[in-house]
């Protein structure tokens, strides 16, 4: 399976019909219902963000996540809310920061090249113990 970068550059990416798909957990406990690509924001302006999961429906994605005052938690490639190893990546603490990894399949980068992961988060100001809004597509 070939691979490629958060970051490059990709032609024709709409094509290949690849989706995210992604769900938050917010700092009341309440798993927010799952979006798909960039079809809407995951998560309520203002609220701490305090768990993220993603999936794919074709090849294979990693992710992790930075939380406020702590570090890089572990890489996880799960999707799954039960599963605090590898479910979800998360561990309680709001989440300033969130990376992506996306594993291009070799049917689709014979025929649209690599894809790559593209998110944005809220440009509303937040303070640093905030998480914003996270959007996700290929």
């Amino acid at each position: 399976m070939n691979q490629t970068a958060v970051g490059q550059a990709v032609e024709n990416s709409t094509d290949a019909g690849i989706k995210f798909i992604y769900a938050v957990k917010m700092e009341d406990g309440r798993i927010l219902p799952e979006v798909t690509n960039l079809a809407d924001y995951a998560g309520i302006r203002g609220k701490k963000i305090i768990g993220i999961a993603i999936k794919c429906n074709k090849g294979s994605l990693w992710y992790q996540v930075h939380t406020v005052g702590g570090g890089w938690l572990p890489k996880v490639n799960g999707y799954n809310w039960k599963d605090h190893n590898n479910g979800y990546a998360g561990n309680g603490k709001p989440i300033d920061a969130v990376r992506v990894y996306y594993n291009t399949p070799d049917d689709i980068v014979s025929s649209h090249g690599y894809q790559k992961a593209q998110y944005r988060v809220s440009t509303v100001p937040c303070k640093p113990s905030q998480s914003g809004l996270l959007r996700l597509a290929v």
